[in-house]
C-alpha cells in the first residue's frame, strides 16, 4: 500500500524560505467525493457539480504534473483516498495507490494545530505580504495589517474564480508574495489557475480551516474538541495580532 508522508512543519517552513514559491494544495475527502461524482455536497454546505468535479480532476493532473518537475509543489490528500477510511463508499480507491509521485498526508495541518507546531507557520507567514482569500467571518482584526484580505465565500468561491485571479494579479503590484486559500473546494481550482497566470511566481497555500479558530470559529470538529482558547492565542501571538 502507498503510503503517505507526513510532513514536518520545520520543512514546510524551509521551503517557503526558498527562491522557488512553494504550492501546498489539499484534496479532502469532500473533494474525492466531487472528482468521482458521489453525493450531493459537503459538511461546508458547497454543493457539488459535474463542472467543479471536473475542474478539481484537471488540478489534481496540474499539480501531479508540476510535482514531477517541480520539488516545491506538495500534494496533500486525504487518507480516506488511500484506505477508503472516511466510511463512506468510494469507487476507484485503487487508483490513488499508482500515482507515481509523492503524496503528503493533509492531516499534518490538524496535528500541527494541536501541538503547537502550526504556529511556526504562521510567524513565517507573518513576515511576509500575503493575500488571504477566504469567507466573510475572516473580516475583522485577526490578521496582520500588511496582509490583504479578499472576502470569498464558500458557497460561491468557484462561481468567483475571476474576482480572485483580478485580485492576485492587482496584488503583485502591492508586494504580495504569498496566497493563502481557505476557500473549501474551489481552493485547489484556484490555486492552479492562480499559478498558471502568475507562472509560478507567488507561494500558494491551502491550509484548509485550519484558521477559523483565530476569526471565533470552530467550524470542525476536532477544533470544538480540543482547540483550546489558550492554543488560540498562541496562533494570534505568532501572527502578531494576540493581545
Amino acid at each position: 500500500m502507498k503510503e503517505l508522508i507526513t510532513p514536518k512543519v520545520t520543512d514546510i517552513v524551509e521551503r517557503l524560505e526558498r527562491p522557488d514559491a512553494l504550492v501546498l494544495t489539499r484534496y479532502g475527502d469532500g473533494e474525492l467525493w466531487c472528482m468521482h461524482n458521489r453525493y450531493d455536497g459537503n459538511c461546508d454546505g458547497v454543493r457539488f457539480s459535474p463542472a467543479l468535479g471536473r475542474s478539481l480532476w484537471a488540478s489534481w493532473w496540474y499539480f501531479a504534473w508540476q510535482s514531477m518537475y517541480r520539488a516545491n509543489v506538495m500534494v496533500h490528500i486525504h487518507r480516506s483516498m488511500l484506505r477508503n477510511s472516511s466510511g463512506r463508499d468510494i469507487e476507484n480507491v485503487d487508483f490513488w495507490q499508482y500515482q507515481d509521485f509523492p503524496l503528503y498526508d493533509c492531516f499534518w495541518v490538524e496535528d500541527s494545530v494541536l501541538n503547537g507546531e502550526f504556529c511556526r507557520l504562521l510567524k513565517a507567514l507573518s513576515q511576509q505580504k500575503c493575500l488571504l482569500v477566504g469567507p466573510p467571518h475572516f473580516s475583522g482584526p485577526y490578521w496582520p495589517d500588511h496582509w490583504h484580505y479578499l472576502d470569498v465565500h464558500n458557497e460561491r468561491a468557484f462561481d468567483e474564480l475571476m474576482t480572485v485571479l483580478s485580485m492576485v494579479v492587482a496584488s503583485r503590484g502591492w508586494g504580495v508574495k504569498t496566497v493563502i486559500l481557505c476557500c473549501g473546494l474551489a481552493s485547489e481550482v484556484m490555486a492552479m489557475q492562480i499559478d498558471i497566470v502568475t507562472e509560478g511566481a507567488l507561494n500558494i497555500i491551502d491550509v484548509g480551516s485550519a484558521l477559523d479558530p483565530i476569526a471565533g470559529r470552530r467550524s470542525r470538529g476536532y477544533q470544538s474538541r480540543s482547540v483550546t482558547d489558550e492554543i488560540v492565542d498562541d496562533m494570534k501571538q505568532a501572527l502578531g495580532v494576540g493581545h
